[in-house]
């Protein structure tokens, strides 16, 4: 986040007064910068919620469908894919903007009193139920970014499942067989990646 980096090298370097005119200068900038990026969290959020509203009732059709073995199977594992991984990014968007709007609060209760040695302790407690809040939201975005990880891991396994079916009937070629064992295994990466990620949060 490009507020936070600026924020940390105003307080990290410098004298306290050095520190101090610092933030000063560069509080409505952080404070600007950081409600932008809410704003579009909001908005992506009522995307979201448009696309998975979508997702859904494609899901209902193609399933109908599928139980009546009228569309092929990798068309409906596609759906099914797009519906669970929607609900899923809904849900971290969620968690995100909890998370952004806990950095938004301390920003603005930092900018009210720059210095540690001013700040009342009823607004220190403030900022650091803020920041609680943060930590908590997110440890949670990465628990759901394991999830993301882990439908797209059992969608590509599923289409791994159906190119060895149809290389056994000498449909699909070596190389599709190559490709979707590929995909699983960078599915595999990116979920231990995620996982690594999530025991090293502290809520």
């Amino acid at each position: 986040m490009a507020a936070l980096g600026a924020l940390s090298c105003i307080l990290t370097g410098g004298s306290p007064v050095q520190a101090q005119d610092g933030l000063t200068a560069l509080c409505p900038f952080l404070l600007q910068e950081t409600q932008t990026e809410l704003d579009d969290l909001e908005l992506a959020i009522q995307l979201d919620e448009t696309r998975l509203g979508l997702a859904e009732e494609i899901f209902v059709l193609l399933d109908g469908l599928w139980k009546s073995d009228l569309v092929e199977r990798l068309l409906y594992l596609e759906t099914k894919h797009h519906r669970d991984v929607s609900k899923v990014s809904l849900e971290r968007a969620r968690r995100r903007l909890e998370r952004q709007r806990a950095v938004v609060e301390q920003y603005r209760l930092v900018c009210t009193a720059p210095i540690a040695e001013e700040t009342p302790p009823g607004r220190r407690r403030a900022i650091e139920r803020a920041f609680q809040r943060y930590l908590e939201a997110d440890c949670e975005v990465r628990k759901l970014d394991v999830a993301v990880v882990e439908v797209n891991l059992g969608h590509h396994q599923e289409n791994l499942e159906s190119a060895l079916d149809l290389r056994d009937s000498e449909i699909a070629s070596r190389q599709q067989v190559l490709l979707a064992e590929r995909d699983v295994e960078l599915m595999l990466e990116q979920l231990e990646h995620a996982k690594r990620r999530v025991a090293r949060c502290r809520p």
